[in-house]
């Protein structure tokens, strides 16, 4: 260990990380693994086919695959959205870009970012191209997301604090050890797999609000799948990449009060991963949720409202601090306008209702100036108050989102959300079969059995 005045750095660190990516297999899961599991592949699926229509999607697409391509040949990855094919790691790029481009997959505590998007992509595309058994895709997929958790305690939160995206940096190296995992690769190789993405590990959350922060999180998905290939191929890698000097951790801002919650036994941090239900930053949800509760207790007349007070942990407005938002996109990273959304009754599950149209809306407008955020210490990330102020007195609520939900609950609203997103585009019968496919894909042949219902 160093000093204490500087960040705790485990001297086994790199070996730790190898190891949990490499040691996790589908037949040791227990069944709720499994379907928390399957539960966050179906989630990430129907994000990454609604977002493919996003111009992010669109535009990345064309240049990295070419507008109008036909169909590859056996062998190469479906891009979700597009019915088309392309090189796994083409497809990687393109499928997690769409996935974040909405900002509506899922999010992970301890890494402080979104896990399933930087890690499943390049985990589809490669078993799809290899013709591999689901099993494998979802013990690997396992693994990546108990990577994330591990290097998230490492280093958060002063890493995400700086300034780093931490779902673009932990991303690849997660990606990385996910992919080490499915190619049934040792833990010296998974290390090297973990040196090579650590060199290529980027993401600024200065990026929030644009077309940048879903691509900085398709290069995280590619750069993993990318280092495990080329290890697979021989290639050499920085060795104890995360506690070597100059490595990793103290580069990138290991904590020197680094979280202490590590998984327990037989737990995997798939079981913790926190859906979205607004198509917006999850640190606005707990103040959309808590205006939703206060609805259901008593109309809200929102022309008699006076003053909106938001109580958050202080660290929020460096996530979703846009002031007044010029276009839809910033409108998902606007506290206040989350509040004033919620406030006007508008469907903030509705990836359209985040519209440039939006921004212009006299009342939207004059609610947004109602709206103070307060730093509040003793408030988690997951916690807000609001405060709602009329003539008539004060009505407030406070919620926490990162309370515990029955799985069955959980796995209900997944679907409902897949189906919501994806009905318009599949049609409402095929976009049915295919939850369903997902939902049992380890029981499936193969992951091409599975996305053949798809393309």
């Amino acid at each position: 260990m160093t000093a204490t005045t500087g960040p705790v750095i485990p001297a086994d660190a790199t070996a730790r990380l190898a190891e949990t990516a490499v040691s996790t297999r589908f037949d040791g899961l227990a069944p709720a693994v499994v379907e928390a599991a399957t539960v966050g592949v179906l989630d990430w699926l129907g994000v990454a086919i609604v977002g493919a229509n996003e111009p992010v999607a669109r535009g990345l697409g064309d240049v990295v695959i070419g507008e109008g391509r036909e169909p590859a040949a056996a062998g190469a990855a479906t891009v979700f959205g597009r019915k088309l094919r392309a090189s796994p790691l083409q497809a990687a790029l393109v499928n997690a870009t769409s996935a974040h481009a909405l900002d509506y997959d899922d999010s992970l505590d301890a890494m402080e970012g979104h896990a399933t998007t930087p890690v499943l992509p390049g985990l589809i595309a490669l078993a799809e191209a290899r013709d591999l058994p689901p099993t494998r895709l979802l013990g690997a997929y396992v693994a990546g997301l108990d990577c994330a958790w591990l290097l998230g305690t490492m280093v958060n939160p002063a890493h995400y604090e700086h300034g780093w995206h931490a779902t673009a940096t932990l991303g690849a190296l997660a990606g990385a050890g996910a992919a080490a995992n499915l190619l049934e690769l040792d833990r010296d190789a998974c290390e090297r797999c973990l040196g090579l993405a650590a060199l290529q590990a980027a993401g600024l959350k200065s990026a929030f609000g644009t077309m940048g922060k879903p691509l900085q999180v398709g290069r995280a998905a590619e750069a993993g799948l990318l280092s495990a290939l080329l290890v697979e191929h021989g290639s050499t890698a920085p060795g104890r990449i995360l506690e070597r000097p100059q490595g990793f951790l103290r580069t990138y801002g290991a904590d020197p009060r680094p979280r202490n919650d590590p998984l327990g036994p037989g737990e995997h941090a798939v079981e913790r991963l926190l859906f979205k239900y607004h198509a917006a930053c999850h640190a606005t949800h707990p103040a959309i949720e808590a205006i939703a509760r206060l609805r259901a207790e008593a109309r809200i007349e929102v022309d008699a409202i006076t003053r909106i007070d938001v109580d958050v942990v202080p660290s929020l407005e460096r996530i979703c601090g846009v002031g007044v938002p010029t276009t839809g996109l910033e409108a998902k990273f606007t506290l206040p306008g989350a509040v004033a959304m919620a406030l006007l009754e508008l469907d903030t599950a509705d990836p359209a209702a985040f519209s440039d149209r939006l921004v212009t809306r006299p009342d939207y407008l004059a609610l947004l100036e109602k709206v103070a955020v307060h730093p509040m210490e003793g408030f988690g990330a997951w916690t807000s108050r609001v405060r709602i102020q009329t003539p008539q007195g004060e009505r407030s609520c406070r919620v926490d989102i990162s309370e515990s939900i029955p799985p069955a609950r959980t796995r209900a609203a997944v679907e409902a959300k897949f189906l919501a997103l994806t009905v318009p585009s599949l049609g409402a019968a095929p976009a049915a079969a295919l939850a369903q496919e997902t939902l049992r894909l380890h029981e499936l042949a193969s992951v091409r059995e599975w996305l053949r219902g798809y393309r």
